[in-house]
């Protein structure tokens, strides 16, 4: 019956012994399905390509909608599709996956790569459970927030840092991914004015509920799930050798 199934239909299904809000889930499979395409999916806007890459954050009350969960199950999903292409010999570019605090400085250099060739970068998706833990006050002093909206387009121009001292090094074209969770209060607390005046909150897609779908005491995951599971995997597989310009 899975192969009958659509992958958010699947989706859906293997997780609805949890309390998150399918909302959260629907989203954060989205954004999934946006890393493993990254720039070899792409929308002809005429002057530009439009690459399938969000920012998305899922917002809700503390302790009230387990918001944390959808994006921690996504990013397992991302590895494990990793894996897959590993065990099958595909050793080629894959997606940064990264969680936790990061500068402006070490965001630059997980994807950078060698100025004197041609290779580009790896598309990176950033993990930011705690949406608070990655924009601090500090990160957002430190011009974190600046970049962040810069590389939202995904420009085919290069971008070089560094001294000739240090070493240069340059993003090429790159593809970021920003996938998070965060509680309204802290986004009214901690966010200053002068961010939502600017184009980053702008290029975020805030996901908010009230409510989880339902309250479970102690979820399981039979062995009818896990063969879910496996399909949306295999789906997840099929998905990251797609490529080409979108149409209908």
């Amino acid at each position: 019956m899975a192969n009958e199934k659509g992958l958010y239909k699947l989706h859906e299904v293997y997780t609805n012994n949890q309390e998150s809000p399918w909302r959260f889930h629907f989203w954060a499979l989205t954004s999934a399905i946006g890393v493993l395409a990254s720039r070899r999916i792409w929308l002809n806007r005429g002057y530009y390509k439009l690459f399938p890459n969000q920012y998305i954050i899922c917002t809700a009350n503390s302790a009230m909608c387990r918001k944390n969960f959808p994006c921690e199950l996504v990013s397992e999903y991302l590895l494990q599709v990793q894996g897959l292409r590993e065990e099958n010999g595909l050793v080629g570019m894959y997606p940064v996956i990264y969680s936790g605090k990061i500068t402006k400085e070490k965001l630059f250099e997980l994807v950078s790569v060698d100025p004197n060739h041609d290779d580009d970068s790896p598309p990176i998706l950033i993990a930011a459970t705690e949406f608070g833990t990655l924009l601090s006050k500090h990160a957002i002093l430190n011009g974190l927030v600046d970049d962040l909206t810069d590389y939202y387009t995904s420009p085919s121009i290069p971008k070089t840092s560094g001294t000739k001292k240090d070493g240069l090094q340059v993003l090429r074209n790159w593809c970021f991914h920003l996938l998070g969770a965060t509680t309204p209060d802290w986004l009214g607390d901690s966010i200053p004015q002068s961010v939502f005046n600017q184009g980053f909150i702008g290029r975020v897609v805030f996901v908010f509920e009230r409510k989880p779908r339902h309250r479970i005491a102690t979820p399981r995951v039979d062995s009818k799930l896990e063969k879910v599971r496996q399909e949306i995997l295999n789906r997840l597989y099929n998905l990251s050798f797609l490529e080409g310009e979108m149409k209908w």
